[in-house]
């Protein structure tokens, strides 16, 4: 009966007229939204990333302990702020480690009186409040800082020592089923602060991450922070910043490095000078910078100190910014006239 059903069906129906039939919302070129990129803060940054992070997805920073993950996720908040000013939903820290302050809000230019803060105290409260707000479209902006911190129910009611096998990452499982087409449709950006432990694949020791392989799995940008002690200075931290996965843009030698000022964010001359190098507008040789424009020399500079005083005069820095965007689109997005998918990704 049924098979008879399936004949009828298909010779008096179209293939697409059938496809209609069955659908339950989809139809030709129904694809995902392409939104602005959200900045990094950092344009080195962005340019690996093809413009910068998503603004309705998930995306985990992690690193070990120190390597300013906080301060990167809070860059883009700032960049949040002026990029999508007529957003009026709040934006949202989810403070499991009890470490944001007012001061610490402010340090990066943004007012905390702007800033929804939650602090719940187990990641079965976390996860909830997390795709409550963003299922009804209330947030714009959400950071879990952070996933270790998390600690479920049942863990609060345990005494020291005794365990509880994959709580978290069986939560955290069902979890980003949800909260990855959740960010979607209402346009969220959820990001998840993370840190590395070492862990064992029964040969040798490796690196993990906390909460299992969901986060890994459902996030569509993943960037991973290292202290570089080599640039390390009395004024700012050398940070090496590495785009391990990337589902918004086909990444190719997505490593950069710039520095971090700690408490107010990233170093522009640094980044700056990271960024002209990785698109050819500054060439190195030697202890000297050259700075071209169309192929000429435009400035020349011995060492990197020199340059970082000539960029913060006048209007070099409008100047630098121009040229990588420029260059920037013809390399990343093969085109100097149609701006694209990368208009957002230079945030003064």
């Amino acid at each position: 009966m049924a098979k008879k059903k399936e004949e009828s069906l298909s010779s008096s129906l179209t293939p697409l007229e059938i496809l209609k039939r069955f659908s339950k919302g989809g139809g030709l070129g129904e694809f995902v939204p392409l939104r602005p990129k959200l900045s990094t803060g950092s344009v080195a940054l962005d340019l690996k990333l093809g413009g910068g992070i998503a603004s309705d997805r998930i995306v985990e920073w992690f690193g070990k302990t120190g390597s300013f993950k906080t301060t990167m996720a809070m860059m883009t908040l700032k960049s949040h702020f002026v990029q999508f000013p007529l957003d009026s939903r709040p934006r949202v820290i989810v403070d499991l480690e009890r470490t944001i302050t007012s001061d610490f809000i402010r340090g990066f230019g943004i007012d905390p009186d702007k800033v929804w803060v939650e602090k719940p105290r187990t990641a079965e409260e976390t996860m909830n409040f997390v795709s409550d707000v963003i299922s009804s479209g209330a947030a714009s902006w959400v950071l879990v800082d952070s996933i270790d911190a998390m600690e479920s129910e049942e863990d609060t009611k345990k005494d020291y020592g005794e365990s509880s096998m994959m709580k978290l990452a069986k939560l955290l499982s069902e979890a980003m089923r949800d909260l990855s087409k959740g960010s979607v449709d209402h346009n969220c950006s959820l990001q998840l602060i993370n840190q590395i432990r070492a862990g064992s694949n029964g040969y040798t020791m490796v690196e993990v991450t906390s909460g299992g392989a969901a986060i890994p799995y459902y996030a569509s940008q993943r960037i991973k922070c290292k202290r570089d002690s080599k640039a390390t200075d009395d004024h700012s931290v050398g940070l090496s910043v590495q785009v391990v996965k990337n589902k918004l843009y086909p990444t190719v030698n997505a490593d950069s490095s710039f520095s971090v000022i700690p408490g107010k964010g990233v170093d522009v001359a640094s980044d700056r000078l990271s960024a002209g190098l990785s698109v050819g507008v500054i060439k190195s040789g030697g202890p000297y910078y050259s700075i071209m424009k169309d192929g000429e020399l435009l400035e020349k500079f011995l060492g990197a100190d020199r340059f970082s005083d000539w960029l913060l005069r006048d209007s070099n820095l409008a100047l630098i910014d121009s040229l990588i965007q420029k260059v920037g689109k013809e390399i990343f997005y093969g085109t100097s006239g149609d701006e694209g998918d990368s208009r957002n990704y230079i945030v003064e």
